[in-house]
């Protein structure tokens, strides 16, 4: 039975029913540090630039992108499919262990010759949640992804938060690609 249907694929591509292009993710983290504040003054530029890892990223020197049989040249779409972030300290429940301090946090891409795009935000985060997934914008960065290098950047508002914090970002970039 399994060898039937070895050979009704084999006989499927035969007749160009097989595609040669690939679909994968890439993932990337990077953490940021808000400096805090007792008296909870306006956040000013705290993330300016953005979070450590998403500088001067390259996607084809990622290990998902190496087990892959391609190079950036043969990316055809880039999307990304997640972008979360999430409180790494003060770690809960203790106070301040939420991103409510932010009123709004938007993320861009941006590589050289290329314009800076929005590529996800968030509005009013909420009391006690320390993980939040940002509502993505349907656009394709593989430009971007064949670029040698983009970075991914912040704009953020809202209070300083109470104390330190840390935040992971967590993103993942589904990419269409040819074989070589």
């Amino acid at each position: 039975m399994h060898n039937f249907a070895l050979v009704g694929c084999a006989s499927v591509c035969a007749l160009g029913g097989c595609s040669s292009l690939l679909s994968f993710d890439v993932n990337s983290s990077g953490t940021a540090t808000i400096p805090g504040s007792p008296t909870g003054g306006l956040l000013g530029n705290a993330l300016g630039s953005g979070f450590g890892g998403f500088n001067n990223f390259n996607v084809s020197q990622s290990q998902e992108f190496k087990n892959e049989n391609t190079n950036k040249d043969h990316i055809s779409e880039c999307r990304v499919t997640k972008l979360t972030l999430k409180v790494l300290k003060p770690v809960a429940p203790a106070a301040g262990s939420d991103l409510s301090f932010l009123t709004q946090i938007d993320f861009f891409i941006a590589a050289p010759n290329l314009a800076r795009v929005h590529i996800a935000g968030a509005k009013n985060f909420p009391l006690n949640q320390s993980t939040v997934d940002l509502t993505l914008d349907n656009v394709d960065i593989a430009a971007y992804a064949k670029a040698d290098t983009f970075s991914i950047t912040t704009d953020a508002q809202g209070r300083a938060p109470g104390a330190d914090t840390d935040i992971e970002a967590d993103i993942a970039l589904n990419i269409h690609a040819s074989l070589l």
